[in-house]
């Protein structure tokens, strides 16, 4: 490839790069299923509390890291349209969702971290407010997105992460792939019963 090319991942493919409207969700679930079985490689990420984390919690035999385009702790922050956006609304919800569920991941022996584009500061205002009890990392350099050629969409200039959700192992394996905007609290469900269901070493 060119040295003028875009990013590319370490399979030599750019993030897949569109507006919401030119991506369907069959399109975007259907680009998710290639992810699994793919190893994550190792990053560091800034987290919304300081600091620098790697988005594959090692203590943990699993790691649920779920994407999200973006949420704010201010009504007013959010960019103008954002409503109108497919797929781009919920985040909150979903958040809050995780929050809610957390003990159950961590019984299951998971690690819960939230991951978008946004700055640290912004997730550290909303995980603050919403009182979220897991990190949030920031992919504002779009490392994870181009390591793994994740499908993004751009919103006043910035580059989002369409949502979804992957089940990571202790050896950086993605198990699973939870994919679809319409029913967070189900996308949950299905995330923690991925965890469940995940192999376990003797």
């Amino acid at each position: 490839m060119a040295a003028s090319s875009p990013q590319v991942n370490e399979a030599g493919r750019p993030p897949i790069n569109s507006t919401p409207t030119e991506r369907t969700a069959t399109d975007i679930t259907a680009s998710a299923r290639l992810l699994r079985g793919r190893a994550l490689p190792a990053l560091r990420l800034r987290r919304h509390d300081g600091g620098f984390a790697d988005p594959v919690a090692a203590p943990t035999p699993y790691t649920v890291l779920y994407l999200y385009p973006g949420a704010y702790a201010r009504r007013a922050a959010y960019p103008a349209g954002w409503a109108g956006i497919p797929g781009a609304t919920g985040c909150t919800r979903q958040s809050c969702a995780y929050r809610d569920r957390l003990a159950d991941f961590r019984a299951a022996g998971a690690t819960v971290h939230g991951v978008s584009t946004q700055p640290p500061h912004e997730q550290a205002e909303f995980a603050t407010k919403q009182r979220l009890r897991f990190p949030l990392l920031s992919d504002a350099e779009l490392a994870l997105a181009t390591a793994l050629g994740l499908p993004t969409f751009r919103v006043a200039g910035t580059p989002r992460l369409h949502r979804l959700t992957l089940v990571v192992d202790r050896d950086r394996t993605i198990r699973e792939v939870v994919s679809g905007d319409t029913d967070l609290a189900a996308s949950v469900d299905r995330a923690l019963a991925a965890v469940l269901a995940a192999p376990r070493r003797g």
